[in-house]
């Protein structure tokens, strides 16, 4: 027997899971689900929200391992649909011989999918925009730097919490002086700052939102105009600059003329996050 409901939240998605029968979650909220239930779908052109590809389920989270004792992993955000830290997780997981899934969640509030997520398995989670700081705040152990920043991306079962994202910002902005701007004012906003300032910069800020970006505590630029360095942590187009870290990627967006693109920093901040997840190398 198969049911198949529409989730309004991940929790709900979850208590599909835990059905005597196959529960199946559709639409965006319950599409992790596709590949945990005993029975499941997909097709060659999906025609609805969350559902898989064959390649989806066969290649990138090759369901036919998972099994009860399955490790959970995954990205939480919202949106998240785009994430392709499966792409980077899963074929690694499968080459060090982990029973582990790494998939994507779709989450509005971190704290109640914290509590689901590690009592279905979940081992290690992958935090994006815009639940960085609520991340930190639920962590009971942040290291350092989660706490330098005020925000985390990285949360482990046992409550500890990270941010791989500053360890990237370190290794892929070269040091120097003099101004550098922000676009942005969120989780990653908060890590580009302490990022820079450590790296020799005086960083000034730009957000749509004006009290999210006094709330950093630098000085805010009028608009966002160009600098030495950029960092972009918004939807925006960043302004040309002698080098730009642009965290966005995807195939409608062009990577900077000079400096780092999206995927390289995905990469970057991937490798510490999955030597967290697991103790061995990406």
């Amino acid at each position: 027997m198969k049911i198949a409901a529409t989730p309004t939240d991940p929790v709900q998605a979850f208590r599909l899971l835990d059905l005597p029968t196959a529960g199946l979650g559709m639409g965006p909220w319950g599409g992790f689900t596709r590949a945990l239930a005993p029975l499941t779908y997909c097709a060659a052109e999906p025609v609805a929200p969350g559902m898989p590809t064959p390649a989806d389920l066969f290649d990138l989270y090759d369901v036919r391992r998972i099994g009860p004792r399955t490790a959970l992993y995954g990205v939480a955000g919202d949106p998240v649909e785009h994430s392709r830290s499966p792409q980077l997780h899963n074929p690694a997981l499968r080459r060090d011989g982990v029973d582990a899934v790494y998939l994507r969640f779709r989450v509005a509030d971190l704290a109640p999918f914290w509590e689901a997520f590690v009592k279905h398995g979940g081992r290690g989670l992958s935090v994006t925009a815009p639940l960085k700081e609520q991340a930190f705040q639920l962590a009971r152990a942040p290291d350092a730097d989660a706490r330098a920043c005020g925000a985390a991306n990285t949360l482990l079962q046992d409550g500890r919490a990270f941010n791989t994202d500053l360890q990237a910002m370190l290794e892929l902005v070269p040091r120097g002086s003099g101004d550098a701007l922000i676009l942005g004012a969120g989780g990653a906003a908060r890590t580009a700052r302490v990022a820079l300032q450590r790296l020799g910069y005086t960083p000034r800020v730009w957000a749509r939102r004006l009290e999210q970006a006094v709330a950093l505590g630098i000085e805010v630029a009028a608009q966002p105009e160009a600098a030495p360095v950029v960092v972009n942590t918004t939807p925006l187009d960043p302004p040309a600059a002698p080098f730009v870290l642009d965290l966005r990627y995807g195939p409608s967006i062009d990577p900077p003329r000079a400096g780092v693109d999206g995927l390289t920093f995905l990469r970057a901040q991937a490798r510490h996050q999955y030597r967290l997840f697991t103790g061995r190398e990406l």
